[in-house]
């Protein structure tokens, strides 16, 4: 006999749920955006959270350091044909 009351709730449960929705939101219809709309005010809260432009404080410096031996002279080269930047020497 428990068997058929539980089935019996699963049942009527969802119906006696639902009935007591109202047809309407309290919050009032959503005003959906245009997809251009949305678009910008997706892109001012990201940049809002994370900037895509960053300043640089100076340009890095071009100059490559003295090279000592044959190994240098191939790294420096190789970097000078792909357009790599050296970084400042390490202080440490």
């Amino acid at each position: 006999m428990k068997h058929k009351s539980w089935v019996a709730l699963l049942a009527v449960g969802p119906a006696l749920l639902l009935g007591d929705q109202k047809a309407t939101c309290p919050l009032g219809p959503a005003a959906v955006p245009s997809p251009k709309a949305l678009y910008h005010q997706l892109s001012v809260a990201t940049e809002a959270v994370a900037p895509s432009r960053h300043r640089a404080v100076e340009p890095p410096r071009s100059t490559f350091p003295a090279t000592v031996n044959f190994i240098d002279t191939e790294v420096f080269n190789k970097m000078r044909q792909d357009g790599v930047v050296p970084t400042t020497i390490a202080g440490d």
